[in-house]
C-alpha cells in the first residue's frame, strides 16, 4: 500500500461532520486518525523552496538544514529539479 491510499483510506473512516462532545470515544478516534493522516502527509516528499538563496520548508516556512528532512517540522524533502533559484 503507497502513503497516498493510506491516508485516503483513513480520511475515509474520519467523520466529515462535528462529534457532539458527548461522544468521547469518537473524538479520540477521530483525533489518531489526524495524527497517522498528519505523520503519513510527512513521509510524503515535498519540494524545498528557496528564499533569499536558503531553502525553507514549504510546511512550515522555517530554514532547513537538512536538505532531506526539515528540522523542525520533520517533513521529508527534495530539490525540484527544475528548481533555477539558485
Amino acid at each position: 500500500m503507497q502513503i497516498e491510499e493510506a491516508i485516503g483510506l483513513l480520511k475515509k473512516m474520519r467523520k466529515d461532520r462535528p462529534v457532539p462532545k458527548s461522544k468521547k470515544i469518537q473524538r479520540v478516534k477521530n483525533e489518531a486518525i489526524d495524527m497517522a493522516i498528519e505523520a503519513l502527509g510527512k513521509q510524503t516528499p515535498k519540494p524545498f523552496i528557496w528564499e533569499g538563496g536558503n531553502p525553507v520548508c514549504p510546511v512550515c516556512g522555517e530554514e532547513v538544514w537538512d536538505m532531506e528532512w526539515c528540522n523542525y517540522c520533520g517533513q521529508m524533502l527534495y530539490r525540484d529539479v527544475e528548481d533555477n533559484d539558485e
